[in-house]
């Protein structure tokens, strides 16, 4: 977003605020039929992309939502599989009821579910027990200095094997340098995000081939 001056406000800034007043709803399916409308027009151009798209906890709620999303799906076209929802770990363990009917019903769409923040403790490893979800996009904590801190390193890839045995894939965020990247490969984490790649761009124009 941005305000009367033309400054871009972050979401870090302003989703507390939309979340307290109840507007996050609002946003969410904004971006929603955003990312499905800019998945319809590249799938015509040929290409074939899946969109991470991160929710509020008020999405957790809505009843309407699962009908909302069917309802753009079907008007742009687009295959379930290519949206990937994504919602912080402990909201979806405070709403661990509601996670579990928005599970299946993501699921019976084709979307795909993802946690993000998702750190090594009990209340996550309880929430794996109850809710199938296809990523995990691991905490920061799990990840900073990992290339120096041999803790943190144990921990990342105790999370990253647990996971695999569980069928679920990684994403390891914040990555930063390439010290981060050796050990990573190694942790058996699927996917890494983060500025030693690319960073953040108003476009879709990333040379995958170049890590091929």
């Amino acid at each position: 977003m941005r305000n009367d001056k033309g400054d871009i406000i972050y979401p870090r800034d302003f989703m507390p605020q939309a979340e307290a007043s109840k507007h996050s709803i609002h946003i969410d399916r904004w971006i929603i039929a955003e990312a499905i409308r800019l998945i319809a027009e590249t799938n015509k151009e040929g290409h074939h992309y899946h969109f991470v798209v991160k929710l509020s906890s008020a999405s957790l709620t809505d009843e309407k939502f699962i009908v909302w999303v069917k309802h753009n799906l079907e008007r742009f076209k687009v295959k379930g599989k290519s949206i990937i929802f994504q919602f912080q770990a402990d909201q979806a363990a405070d709403h661990l009821r509601q996670m579990q009917k928005l599970t299946q019903q993501i699921h019976q769409l084709g979307c795909l579910l993802s946690f993000e923040h998702f750190a090594q403790d009990e209340n996550a490893e309880t929430l794996l027990e109850h809710v199938i979800v296809d990523f995990l996009k691991l905490d920061n904590e799990l990840v900073k200095d990992i290339s120096t801190n041999a803790e943190r390193l144990e921990n990342l890839n105790a999370v990253c094997t647990k996971a695999n045995e569980m069928g679920i894939k990684t994403i390891v965020p914040f990555v930063e340098e390439a010290g981060s990247l050796s050990v990573i490969w190694q942790s058996g984490a699927h996917f890494i995000q983060g500025a030693f790649l690319q960073e953040p761009t108003t476009s879709l124009d990333f040379d995958f081939s170049s890590f091929s």
